[in-house]
């Protein structure tokens, strides 16, 4: 191929023109270092320097002056702009300070010819703040743990009851140390599960004065909510912690009564601090959970706001209100944001029986994917994944 078939035609915006000739400079960046007593100067390099074109070239054509004007509004123009240069090809460029020189001449008519030196860019970006949305969720996480122990105290009393009140408030929350030791035993995957059943079962004695304290309670309840989240899995964590969004459905003591009603003020305060510990703890577990699709993310927030609500729309403490409304949205940012490049579920139905790795292999070039297709539809032989009936597949 000759060299003349290899030339592009040149072109500045989309603007054609012929190129008369041109240069180029090319090389490196760097800056002499001279020392005291030394005969030899160190270069130090600072990589590659900008490459920089001279262009002379012509418009010629019945069209030329309408060409023209539409160069010079080209280069008028804010920021960068494509060269195609006939040589190099492609590139983003800048034309320089100087600008671009166009020439007439009465004796050359029906010509322009213009002279403009370029440099290459790129586009222009300051550095941005990503917000890291697991971290806020942390945050509002310890802002709600704080003032669900404040309501409590607010609403809790213990001192100068009755010996029968005081046994209402312990009964209740020995039964939270009841399903805490209950889910220990029942859950598989709890790291360390006897020394926590041990703390469990220690603080039954104590729950009088831990009750009397109030305080406490509160610590302790949120000690036991946190080593049961970081003794396992996210998933399994979140999970475990979501059970306890049902805890003091039992019948309440009805308020008939002055003391009566402290009983009740009482069982609704136990019965808040729970759930409330709990959700913060999950919302916690599920800021450090991965999912496997979007879909899976999307339930996993759907439930776990409808639990901060629960609480929320409950309590008479404006702090633990406010404060659980910015968990709410810190948890739905949060998995909007990370969910948001994930896979999506959808349904497909194989017209004939095959093993799941030939399955996954036609859905997605990868056998090794047949994991997710069995996990995920609960298939229960690998070799033989049924034709006709949906399955649940990630799409790419």
């Amino acid at each position: 191929m000759a060299w003349k078939d290899q030339l592009q035609p040149a072109s500045y915006r989309g603007i054609a023109f012929d190129v008369v000739n041109d240069q180029g400079q090319f090389g490196r960046r760097s800056t002499l270092h001279e020392y005291p007593f030394r005969d030899i100067p160190v270069s130090e390099d600072l990589g590659r320097r900008a490459r920089e074109f001279r262009i002379s070239a012509i418009l010629l054509g019945q069209d030329y002056m309408q060409r023209r004007d539409a160069l010079i509004e080209a280069v008028e123009n804010e920021g960068g702009g494509k060269l195609v240069h006939p040589q190099y090809g492609e590139m983003l460029v800048s034309v320089t300070t100087e600008g671009m020189t166009v020439e007439h001449s009465t004796a050359e008519g029906g010509c322009s010819r213009i002279y403009f030196s370029c440099v290459e860019t790129g586009e222009f970006k300051f550095p941005t703040a990503t917000v890291v949305t697991e971290d806020v969720v942390r945050e509002r996480a310890d802002d709600a743990a704080d003032a669900s122990g404040q309501s409590f105290l607010d609403r809790f009393s213990f001192d100068g009851l009755p010996g029968w009140l005081q046994g209402d408030a312990i009964a209740q929350a020995q039964s939270f140390l009841d399903q805490a030791r209950e889910v220990v035993d029942t859950v598989g995957g709890v790291g360390s599960a006897s020394g926590l059943i041990a703390i469990i079962s220690n603080l039954s004695p104590g729950l009088s004065t831990l009750l009397r304290d109030g305080m406490g309670l509160a610590n302790q309840v949120r000690g036991i909510f946190s080593r049961l989240r970081s003794s396992t899995t996210p998933a399994v964590a979140s999970r475990v912690l979501a059970s306890f969004g049902t805890f003091g459905t039992q019948a309440a003591p009805a308020a008939s009564t002055p003391l009566r009603t402290v009983g009740v003020e009482n069982h609704a305060a136990i019965t808040e601090l729970v759930r409330g510990l709990a959700v913060i703890e999950e919302a916690l577990a599920v800021a450090d959970r991965t999912f496997p699709s979007y879909e899976d993310a999307i339930a996993v927030r759907d439930g776990l706001v409808e639990r901060i609500d629960q609480v929320a729309d409950t309590t008479p403490s404006d702090a633990l209100y406010g404060a659980l409304v910015a968990l709410r949205a810190a948890v739905v940012t949060d998995i909007n944001v990370r969910g948001a490049d994930l896979s999506r579920v959808v349904t497909l139905t194989p017209t004939r029986t095959l093993p799941a790795l030939v399955l996954a292999y036609q859905i997605h070039g990868d056998s090794s994917r047949d994991s997710e297709i069995i996990e995920r539809n609960g298939i229960a032989h690998p070799g033989y994944v049924p034709g006709g009936s949906a399955l649940e597949v990630f799409s790419e």
